[in-house]
């Protein structure tokens, strides 16, 4: 990345995201509101991104997603995710993309079409000091460790 912490603004999302997927070498958490699956349109930002969670699970890193929604668990889990929906009342707003635990992309981006093309968005990238920080924790009491 050029500097950090990096503004990641609209369409820049997918690209950055996809870079830093690539890079991963142990684990990938993610915790995100909306996430959208694009079959029909493989060329599409959002199926990119999705490719490249299912290439990261294929070369051997832990891929562990904390959503909502059953039907996209079911897909994750096709891709080869560790997926599970949060039980809880509450609705899970974050959208939190966490790479080898020091890694993190945090803002409003879901992985939605709209989001990584069209709608105004911001999120940014920040690389933390080490593996024990909050965003570790924050996942891992979400996803019930």
């Amino acid at each position: 990345m050029e500097y950090e912490p990096l503004p990641i603004i609209s369409k820049e999302f997918s690209g950055i995201a996809i870079q830093l997927i690539n890079q991963a070498n142990i684990c990938i958490d993610i915790v995100v509101y909306d996430w959208r699956f694009y079959k029909a349109d493989p060329a599409n930002a959002v199926s990119l991104f999705n490719q490249s969670i299912a290439r990261a699970c294929q070369r051997g890193v832990r891929v562990r997603c904390l959503v909502q929604n059953a039907g996209i668990v079911d897909r994750l889990k096709e891709l080869g995710c560790d997926a599970r929906m949060l039980q809880s009342k509450k609705i899970l707003h974050t959208k939190l993309l966490m790479i080898d635990r020091i890694g993190i992309i945090i803002g409003s981006h879901n992985y939605t079409q709209h989001a990584f093309t069209s709608n105004h968005e911001a999120s940014i990238y920040v690389r933390l000091e080490n593996e024990q920080n909050g965003f570790v924790e924050y996942f891992n009491n979400l996803f019930g460790l």
